[in-house]
């Protein structure tokens, strides 16, 4: 079966940079991440879900990324400053944590097209 989620990007802040907002089945499923396509498989599979997801974006006529959701629940994305962006091993880290709102870096909101 294949689960749907809507990738909105929400803000840009940090080290990470750009943050984005998870939507599955008109619901948040992730109000904040850096990281959605990989954090919204491990959400997802916490629920129960399982079988592969389409990640879409608003706007676009056909889908960013199909996935299985219990492989790629394990899987993040890995950066540093000597090695670009790739696939790699979830591990949890501290700096990983949700922040409340109070301890978050202050964000440079995104305002809709239009």
């Amino acid at each position: 079966m294949s689960h749907r989620v809507e990738i909105e990007p929400t803000s840009i802040r940090g080290e990470r940079g750009q943050h984005y907002r998870v939507l599955h089945v008109g619901e948040v499923l992730i109000e904040d991440t850096w990281n959605p396509e990989f954090e919204a498989c491990r959400a997802l599979l916490a629920m129960g879900v399982r079988g592969n997801l389409q990640t879409w974006r608003q706007g676009k006529p056909h889908w960013d990324m199909q996935l299985d959701i219990e492989r790629s629940a394990g899987l993040t994305i890995e950066e540093s400053e000597n090695h670009g962006p790739k696939i790699g091993r979830c591990r949890p880290r501290p700096h990983d944590a949700v922040l409340s709102s109070a301890e978050r870096p202050p964000a440079a909101e995104l305002q809709p097209a239009g």
